[in-house]
């Protein structure tokens, strides 16, 4: 970690955590939008994440249920040890 770069980034009022890594050209591999919205509002930019071609997905508040119950429970139905 470049620690002078991250100094400067947190002064600016972003999100450290994406924006030190544009600063310090850290780099990456480009990957389309994968929120999951629930309101209507955003339903036309909303993930497809029952498509299943991405490693990665993102919720809101409001979409994590649905997430939830049509996503992780199928795929984790049994919980791990570290959960109550």
């Amino acid at each position: 970690m470049k620690k002078d770069v991250l100094r400067e980034v947190i002064g600016y009022g972003f999100l450290p955590r994406s924006f030190y890594g544009n600063v310090a050209g850290i780099g990456g591999e480009y990957i389309k939008d994968v929120k999951v919205y629930a309101d209507n509002a955003n339903s036309f930019k909303s993930y497809d994440f029952t498509s299943g071609d991405s490693a990665f997905l993102s919720t809101e508040d409001r979409s994590f249920p649905l997430v939830l119950k049509d996503l992780l429970l199928e795929m984790f139905p049994d919980p791990s040890p570290y959960e109550k």
